[in-house]
């Protein structure tokens, strides 16, 4: 089956292979390090039918912002982002206790509750919170210490219109949908808002601080200018 897509390979330390399908149409395919180019290739043409069918969906659904988003109604099968890959939302025992959200494999995974919607709503959001609150702290620890600046408060919240900040006291604030993004977005981020603690403005030595940790930093923020629009519910 022949595709016409935009692909994007991403080598990290992971051991299988993932496929993700965004909704600007771009293809992201993750592979493990050492996994040749022919091998990836030949997985990927495994998934052909799969991937076109995405594709066909998302071209039924083009239009403006609200119709090309997605639109969850949390019943089991929906699927999720999350740090660019995808999480099938499986819903178990429900009536059974005060509901809770945890991560098993590739599914998202609401335990009890009283399977309505807005619950689960709720719920997954708080699951979402707290996933980006911890992993969001870990990539500030790893960079502010080879940046050499260091932040007095770190908060994740509710942001409409950005997806992260810098205050004159050195707090730094996080949309906890920037979970959702793959991880080299979350890294860009991270590292604007940091190097915003030396320079706290968008001038020339700012941005040689941002290209200095991340030399393809041009190419994540554009990644976000054109996807961020699809990270939300």
């Amino acid at each position: 089956m022949k595709l016409e897509a935009s692909f994007r390979l991403v080598r990290s330390k992971r051991k299988t292979l993932g496929i993700c399908v965004y909704p600007s149409g771009e293809v992201v395919i993750r592979a493990p390090e050492r996994m040749s180019r022919e091998e990836i290739w030949r997985l990927v043409e495994t998934k052909a039918e799969w991937i076109g069918r995405k594709l066909a969906e998302l071209k039924e659904e083009e239009g403006n912002l609200e119709e090309a988003a997605p639109k969850h109604r949390y019943f089991p099968g929906e699927v999720f982002l999350y740090l660019g890959g995808q999480l099938v939302l499986e819903t178990r025992e429900e009536g059974k206790k005060r509901p809770e959200a945890f991560l098993e494999e590739d599914r998202l995974v609401i335990f009890g509750g009283d399977g309505k919607p807005e619950q689960r709503r709720r719920v997954l959001e708080s699951w979402y919170r707290k996933a980006a609150s911890q992993y969001i702290g870990q990539r500030i620890a790893y960079y502010a210490e080879q940046i050499g600046e260091y932040p007095e408060n770190i908060r994740i919240k509710e942001q409409k219109r950005r997806w992260g900040s810098c205050s004159s006291k050195r707090n730094l604030n996080f949309n906890w949908r920037l979970i959702m993004a793959p991880p080299e977005i979350v890294d860009y981020v991270v590292v604007h808002e940091l190097c915003h603690l030396k320079h706290l403005n968008h001038g020339l030595e700012f941005w040689q601080l941002v290209e200095r940790f991340l030399p393809d930093y041009k190419e994540r923020k554009q990644w976000l200018f054109e996807n961020g629009k699809y990270l939300r519910w």
